[in-house]
């Protein structure tokens, strides 16, 4: 099964992702991208309210944490598996959060800032 398909992290989403520390993997990776954002940027996001989308945003417990940091602005949550929006829609329950479906290769949505981690990746073939 290929790493970066809707397939493999449904299964990955409905099996194992928690089990494997996957929610603690992403808060980890959000406090680290949080904590060292310069202050003016922070400054700059949260005066100008600009809407923010977690692109692979996965059970949204990092879209959470963007929310809490900035909570003037709208923040959006984007995952292709369906499995992971819908736990990200049940534990995270906010008027100023919304979590949608979607593949960040053909997104038609407009966003003034897109944070994103481990989305991106390659497989190695043996030919």
């Amino acid at each position: 099964m290929h790493l970066n398909t809707e397939v493999y992290w449904e299964k990955r989403f409905k099996t194992d992702w928690k089990d494997l520390k996957g929610v603690e993997q992403t808060l980890i990776h959000y406090e680290t991208i949080l904590t060292h954002l310069p202050q003016w940027m922070k400054d700059v996001i949260e005066n100008n309210n600009y809407s923010m989308c977690d692109m692979g945003c996965g059970m949204g417990e990092g879209t959470n944490e963007l929310h809490k940091t900035f909570p003037k602005s709208k923040v959006f949550g984007m995952d292709f598996s369906q499995t992971a929006i819908d736990e990200a829609n049940k534990q995270y329950n906010d008027e100023n959060i919304t979590y949608f479906k979607g593949d960040m290769r053909n997104c038609d949505e407009k966003f003034d800032i897109i944070v994103t981690y481990d989305t991106f990746s390659y497989e190695c073939y043996k030919y």
